[in-house]
């Protein structure tokens, strides 16, 4: 089931030092890094990228959520890469400046999946339908 898209957005606080320029992936290794780590598992995607192009990014900050890593740079020179759909939910709370990611600048196509044998549940049915009009509100479907 389609949902919509998105893309990783660079997050910064307001009057960060990259906050009024264009930022590059160079950026990305000038400044340290909160990240996100659900599963404490090894290198991320934005990770890979940024290996590929020969750069790396330091992590000075591990938390398993994303309202935390927020928090953090609003209060330091920290940068994260988040959804864009969340950090403009959550930039003014928070004082952020949200720049699209000059290492991942490709929208991401969210899809909900879900196996055969309970797909026609009710509930899940139900549960489906409800993500679906939520997604329509936040993502575009285009």
């Amino acid at each position: 089931l389609p949902l919509g898209y998105d893309r990783l957005a660079l997050v910064m606080r307001r009057g960060h030092p990259l906050a009024d320029r264009p930022v590059t992936p160079e950026d990305y290794e000038r400044f340290p890094h909160a990240a996100i780590r659900i599963f404490g598992d090894g290198q991320s995607e934005l990770d890979a990228a940024l290996a590929a192009r020969g750069l790396s990014r330091r992590i000075a900050l591990n938390t398993p959520y994303f309202t935390a890593a927020l928090a953090a740079i609003s209060h330091s020179d920290l940068l994260t890469t988040v959804s864009e759909a969340l950090a403009q939910r959550l930039a003014e709370t928070f004082g952020l400046v949200c720049v699209p990611s000059p290492v991942a600048p490709e929208p991401m196509r969210l899809v909900l999946v879900w196996d055969r044998l309970r797909g026609r549940d009710p509930a899940l049915i139900w549960f489906r339908e409800c993500l679906r009009d939520v997604a329509a509100a936040v993502y575009s479907v285009s």
